[in-house]
């Protein structure tokens, strides 16, 4: 069966959340306990394996898993308002990261300068 616009739409919204959860740990610069990176926020918890093959995202509105991905498989019960929320975060990261980004090359040409 092939999947409507629709379907294909939503899986697409799917994977770029998965890449959110994953931003959002490295900018967080979460550090690995127990073999995951986690994170705890005010709508979910957010998870990384230590070896970066699986992703989750529990909701804590009492959905439990919400988001996930394992050997390859994607499962998603994303609904519209999560998509939504997960959609501004990412824009959100990506302003920050590359806030980040260009602090820390100003440091280092600052630090570059001091060697002289």
């Amino acid at each position: 069966k092939i999947p409507s616009e629709a379907e294909r739409l939503r899986q697409l919204r799917s994977i770029s959340a998965l890449y959110t959860v994953i931003r959002l740990i490295d900018y967080q610069r979460v550090e690995v306990k127990n073999g995951w990176r986690s994170l705890e926020g005010e709508e979910g918890v957010y998870r990384v394996s230590a070896d970066g093959q699986t992703v989750e995202l529990y909701a804590l509105d009492g959905r439990g898993l919400i988001l996930s991905q394992k050997e390859g498989k994607i499962t998603s019960y994303l609904n519209e308002a999560d998509l939504k929320r997960l959609e501004r975060l990412d824009q959100i990261l990506k302003e920050k990261i590359s806030s980040r980004e260009t602090a820390e090359s100003l440091e280092r040409e600052d630090r570059g300068m001091e060697l002289d």
